[in-house]
């Protein structure tokens, strides 16, 4: 049966079983869980069971109920979470848990922490035989062989990527493992916890040919399908609860309970791409989801320029899911991006995040080293810095939009001037979109992959 655990503050810890279709949580004793506290109403809340789970409802509280730190009128409880009736703090556990077979902190942080170890080797091993099967590659195609040498040259491969396939998958356990593992750790109480480390990431596996199936319509014509549609299109209706958070957001940048409802749609989409292995879906669900996990913790109202952000993605996102628009995104090539900013310091950081989510990136702090660099090969997206010592940023984009191949890249300014005036300069200068100066760095990812893939799939 599901429990309460509450951590009065005079009382000590004190557990309740939870029974019943309306279990009422307050002051008074005529409540079936009294927490008789100064900051707790007479009658505060309520479980109510709806189809099988437990949902919990303030009965408008003085000192309001908390959902893993966000304010709620009423919420579901699937989950282990955290519940604060006023001030007194408390833990749901649902039916799966039980709190006697909690784990120690000390013993998850080793656990984890050897699981990190071991991915950070198999990080190592995969780039190892990466780097082999490129050499491997480049041999067959570039030195004359014998028919003897290319069928050895074409077995190592093979044999190479099989056992990067392999240890792909162990270390795709191994992040499920500590996933499973944070979620354990949330029963301890233990203020140790995961969200400030970076997740391991993959380097790029190699293009495999998507999966179809054959099926007939209302009218007898037979057509191809994608075998992930039905992938697809959950994560479709996910997208569709979402918007008009969003609206909602736009109207009300300080409701945390909408924020919290956006994350809590993002992560069952992000849940949802793990097959797709690195489908622009997955990339753009993954980063977005990342931000809105950030804004999570952040006090105060979103910033227009962040919800700006946050809307384009979303909107885009309804646009990659459609049909028409998904057959052509398969075998995309890997995006390339161009970061041209005189400050020497921001410019690794935003290498740096980029390149961690697969987003190859070059940068340059010197004007016409990039407009060279702009006429020697594609880009999927230039950075612009508006404010360069020389010359202005406004005239760069102008210059790059009369290169051959370039009339419609995405540019995106980096400014630190965020006003009407500026945003209407950047458009008219050929401008596509801008970020505000500082920003964070979850941002400029989710910023890039939506340009990035709208550019590659003629979207712009």
């Amino acid at each position: 049966m599901p429990k309460l655990l509450v951590k009065h503050p005079q009382q000590g810890e004190v557990t309740f079983a939870i029974i019943g279709e309306r279990i009422t949580v307050g002051r008074r004793a005529d409540n079936a869980i009294q927490i008789n506290y100064g900051t707790v109403s007479a009658h505060h809340a309520e479980f109510v069971a709806v189809n099988g789970h437990y949902i919990l409802r303030d009965l408008n509280s003085t000192n309001h109920c908390f959902l893993n730190g966000g304010q709620i009128l009423e919420a579901p409880l699937k989950n282990p979470c955290k519940l604060t009736i006023g001030t007194v703090e408390c833990e749901f556990v649902p039916d799966e848990f039980d709190l006697e077979e909690k784990m120690e902190a000390d013993a998850l942080r080793k656990t984890i922490g050897m699981l990190r170890e071991q991915n950070e080797v198999l990080i190592s091993k995969l780039s190892e035989q990466q780097k082999q099967i490129d050499i491997l590659c480049s041999a067959r195609l570039l030195t004359p062989a014998t028919g003897a040498d290319l069928v050895s040259l074409r077995a190592q491969a093979i044999k190479l990527t099989k056992e990067r396939d392999a240890l792909s998958r162990e270390n795709k356990t191994l992040q499920l493992e500590v996933r499973r593992l944070r979620g354990i750790a949330a029963l301890t109480g233990d203020k140790f916890s995961m969200k400030d480390t970076v997740p391991i990431t993959l380097p790029p596996a190699p293009s495999v040919p998507q999966a179809h199936v054959t099926v007939v319509n209302n009218e007898g014509d037979v057509a191809d399908e994608d075998a992930n549609t039905p992938i697809f299109k959950h994560i479709a209706e996910l997208n569709a609860k979402l918007r008009p958070l969003v609206s909602l957001l736009n109207r009300q940048p300080e409701d945390m309970e909408a924020r919290n409802e956006m994350l809590v749609l993002c992560s069952h989409m992000a849940e949802r791409t793990t097959s797709l292995s690195h489908h622009p879906v997955t990339r753009l669900v993954v980063s977005l989801e990342s931000l809105l996990r950030d804004m999570a913790h952040r006090p105060g109202a979103i910033e227009p320029g962040l919800m700006r952000t946050i809307t384009h993605a979303v909107d885009f996102l309804a646009t990659l899911l459609r049909p028409e628009v998904l057959a052509r995104s398969n075998d995309l090539p890997q995006p390339s991006i161009l970061a041209l900013d005189d400050d020497k310091d921001l410019l690794p950081a935003i290498a740096a995040s980029l390149e961690f989510a697969q987003l190859s990136t070059t940068t340059c702090a010197d004007a016409k080293e990039a407009l060279n660099l702009m006429l020697e090969g594609r880009f999927d997206l230039l950075l612009l810095d508006i404010g360069l010592p020389d010359v202005n940023g406004h005239d760069i984009c102008s210059s790059i939009r009369k290169l051959p191949g370039h009339a419609k890249t995405p540019i995106v300014f980096l400014t630190g001037n965020d006003t009407l005036e500026s945003r209407v300069q950047s458009s008219l200068s050929g401008g596509t979109d801008f970020i505000g100066k500082p920003f964070y760095m979850y941002e400029l990812t989710v910023k890039a992959n939506t340009w990035v893939f709208k550019n590659q799939l003629d979207l712009v």
